[in-house]
């Protein structure tokens, strides 16, 4: 009875008003377990989908240099009147691609787009992604609450990404490895950042209480997780952004991602380690787990995963002692060569620009920076350089 009042009262807390229930989840739960829920979650169907009529298309070379034209389709700075007239769905009815190139997954990181301040930029990183005429397309999200948690955005940017024969390849990290590490001085609150690697590591094996948030985490994703899969993408989930976990601790986590979710739902589950980052990480892999790299180092010796220069930044045109995007090329190209998907990561872009010299503001007092026009054309030819086409 304590453990049923426990689970119910975290539910309560760490899952407000989702936007839909699982009934696969809801058949698991008990009669007081699902009085909660029905009183917790809102029951709303999703957004019908329009399918968008092809418009007849001009040469490839045509449609890139269209394309190119409209990655300037944003300002420099949007105004909030433009911003609310601005809508992925207007992108997805001007496709311009009349083939899509062929190459294992590439995109842009994507971390903090769930916050409100990175509004913006999601809308320009989901149609530079959609511009860039790539069969495979690459998005991540950190879902803890670090940045906040929009499932409407998520569904809008997954809407645009699986449209016109584009598959994408979404990643979802729970938890916040990296704000974990500073856990004695941030002021983020999301989902244990607040206690110690070590600690963390020994409450996830038996802990009930720090085990059930967890799985609310996962159940708030549910909603997200099915529209994704619904929409043809191909859903991977990581325990733990950059984790601070041993051998026991990950196999316990990766352990109880894999019980929370429904036995319908189609998902892939894998592991961002940082060995050198903490004392007692390991970067053990278990069979059927995919591995995410975070490197800027061309020598790659992995397969199947994800790698990212996640924690090395470019500058668009370079700099003195800071690499710049044809620099990151090389890194690209050996994930490619290698059938990793390849994430491009930029501080500025998650509001840490680089001369903050290693200190970490909040997320509600960061700006998210918009990329210059010059920078968006660099980035819709560093996404497509190296691959051939396919005509749909």
């Amino acid at each position: 009875m304590v453990r049923r009042i426990l689970y119910s009262v975290l539910l309560a807390f760490f899952v407000p008003m989702l936007s839909g229930c699982d009934e696969e989840f809801l058949r698991t739960l008990t009669p007081e377990q699902r009085a909660v829920m029905s009183r917790l979650w809102r029951t709303s169907e999703d957004p019908s989908i329009t399918v968008i009529d092809e418009q007849p298309q001009q040469s490839l070379r045509d449609s890139f240099a269209r394309s190119d034209r409209q990655a300037a389709v944003l300002p420099e700075r949007l105004s909030g009147e433009e911003a609310t007239g601005f809508s992925l769905e207007a992108v997805a009815a001007e496709d311009s691609c009349s083939s899509l190139l062929v190459g294992p997954p590439r995109g842009l990181s994507c971390l903090h787009c769930n916050h409100d301040r990175a509004h913006q930029q999601a809308l320009l990183l989901s149609t530079l992604l959609f511009r860039s005429c790539l069969e495979n397309v690459a998005l991540n999200y950190l879902v803890d609450g670090t940045f906040g948690f929009n499932p409407d955005l998520m569904k809008q940017q997954i809407m645009l990404l699986t449209s016109g024969q584009r598959r994408l390849f979404v990643y979802f990290y729970l938890t916040n490895g990296a704000t974990q590490r500073r856990w004695s001085s941030t002021t983020i609150d999301s989902f244990g950042v607040r206690s110690s690697p070590d600690t963390f590591r020994r409450e996830i094996l038996t802990d009930d209480e720090l085990r059930y948030r967890y799985q609310a985490l996962i159940m708030r994703l549910l909603p997200v997780l099915r529209f994704a899969q619904e929409r043809g993408a191909v859903i991977s989930l990581l325990p733990m952004l950059e984790d601070n976990l041993d051998r026991e601790s990950f196999e316990a986590v990766g352990e109880l991602t894999l019980e929370t979710l429904p036995v319908d739902l189609h998902v892939a589950v894998g592991r961002s380690p940082c060995p050198n980052c903490y004392a007692g990480n390991d970067a053990f892999i278990p069979e059927g787990y995919f591995f995410e790299r975070h490197t800027a180092s061309p020598y790659i010796d992995h397969r199947n995963g994800v790698v990212s220069n996640d924690g090395t930044t470019y500058r668009f045109q370079g700099g003195a002692g800071v690499a710049s995007l044809a620099d990151l090329r090389s890194v690209r190209d050996a994930a490619s060569a290698t059938d990793n998907a390849f994430l491009l990561w930029s501080a500025s872009r998650q509001g840490l620009p680089d001369q903050m010299n290693r200190t970490f503001l909040h997320p509600d007092e960061r700006e998210y920076e918009l990329p210059s026009l010059a920078e968006r054309h660099a980035i819709l030819q560093f996404l497509r350089e190296g691959y051939s086409t396919s005509n749909r």
